[in-house]
């Protein structure tokens, strides 16, 4: 049995529901079963695809952002998913599979049609045991287009994925396990906390100069014997502790940590929301959330408010201000699953992101690697014997063409 796994990154389940002109997805949610997704912290697609690959948290695998610390110097180096799925794809089916890794991207030369036929007619031409496609248009429309004209692109590209998942429905044979699953979903903000220059007005960061304008953050501009925490911003954003023997010009006794991390987390439960409500001021520490913490971890992880995104650089010395990009990603995503010997059907509440992977396994007979930490959602169900079934149908075809005189 084969598997393909479409991932839409932003899909929201709700939009689907609402949408009646959205013909396949419902279709598709008609014929299989479909629900939330509890998704990993952070929800970026870099770590949430990897950890939806592999079963694993973030943590576990040592990737924490889509910028990765990769040794204990103060530098950021891009993290990628494209080689890690398709070994994860490999792994988990065994030696010999054949698998087809696709990302249709906005940056690629060619349209997002364009690279949607391309994904087609791989699906359709060769032999392979294993097909992941990820489309990041959605997201991308969601964080790049002006807010004016947003809705309306966010709405055809929805009627256009739903296009696109008709074709791979008509295109697959019946012995596919087909998934659409997005990793996360998008939340409206309306303000941008500058942790940054938070940390520098609290005296947590120091740099060597005092410019009026933090645009950027760069290392090298940071007095580093005079800083304590530091931060590359996001919605749930890393702040990494500046520790003596650990990081190259530590300034932290390693003994003084826990009172430091309290001691920020405090200073973080002060700032005014600048509405009659509350902050929803999250403060997560790896070793809580993780199984393992592998890599170099943050040493805490933070969310402002659920309409506060977070940014490391800003213009002028405010802490908070407006936002450019209206849109968070956040740990909530979303699937949907048919399968020939699936036994569910309609609507599913409680799953997790980590469960994807063991439950497509399952569904493809293939034993459950003991390192994924999500479970099979059939495991211990009753399957259709899908071999039984098609022999039914074949004698009820046979027994109306006789009464109808063919045979």
């Amino acid at each position: 049995m084969k598997i393909l796994i479409i991932g839409i990154d932003g899909l929201s389940l709700e939009r689907i529901v609402a949408d009646e002109r959205l013909d396949n997805f419902r279709r598709f949610m008609d014929v299989g079963v479909f629900g939330k997704l509890q998704s990993v912290v952070p929800a970026t697609p870099i770590p949430a695809w990897l950890s939806m690959m592999a079963s694993q948290d973030p943590g576990s695998l040592g990737v924490y952002g889509g910028e990765q610390r990769v040794d204990r110097s103060y530098e950021f180096r891009p993290a990628s998913h494209e080689g890690l799925t398709r070994h994860e794809l490999d792994r988990f089916l065994g030696e010999g599979t054949k698998s087809i890794v696709i990302d249709v991207r906005p940056e690629n030369s060619d349209s997002a049609s364009e690279q949607w036929q391309a994904a087609l007619r791989n699906a359709t031409d060769n032999e392979w045991n294993a097909f992941r496609l990820i489309d990041s248009h959605l997201d991308r429309l969601h964080h790049c287009v002006e807010e004016e004209s947003a809705e309306s692109a966010i709405e055809e590209h929805y009627l256009f994925l739903d296009q696109q998942v008709g074709k791979i429905l008509e295109a697959v044979d019946e012995q596919t396990i087909l998934a659409v699953i997005s990793t996360h979903s998008l939340q409206r903000v309306d303000r941008t906390f500058f942790i940054n220059r938070w940390l520098i007005e609290e005296g947590f960061l120091a740099l060597k100069d005092s410019p009026t304008h933090l645009r950027r953050f760069d290392s090298n501009s940071v007095d580093w014997e005079r800083t304590r925490a530091w931060s590359t911003g996001g919605f749930y954003a890393p702040i990494f502790l500046n520790v003596k023997g650990r990081e190259p010009q530590g300034a932290v006794k390693p003994t003084d940590m826990p009172a430091l991390l309290d001691e920020v987390a405090a200073r973080l439960a002060k700032i005014p929301s600048g509405s009659n409500r509350p902050l929803e001021l999250q403060l997560l520490r790896p070793a809580e959330i993780y199984r393992e913490t592998r890599g170099i971890a943050p040493d805490l992880l933070i969310r402002i408010d659920a309409r506060i995104t977070t940014s490391s650089a800003g213009e002028g010395d405010r802490v908070m201000a407006g936002v450019t990009d209206h849109y968070a990603d956040i740990p909530r995503g979303a699937f949907l699953l048919a399968a020939p010997n699936s036994p569910l059907n309609g609507a599913y509440e409680g799953a997790d992101l980590l469960d994807m992977a063991p439950t497509l396994l399952d569904l493809a007979g293939v034993e459950i690697p003991t390192r994924m930490q999500g479970r099979s959602l059939v495991r211990g169900l009753d399957r259709p014997n899908r071999r039984s079934d098609e022999s039914e149908a074949e004698r009820l075809i046979r027994d109306r063409l006789a009464g109808l005189g063919y045979v």
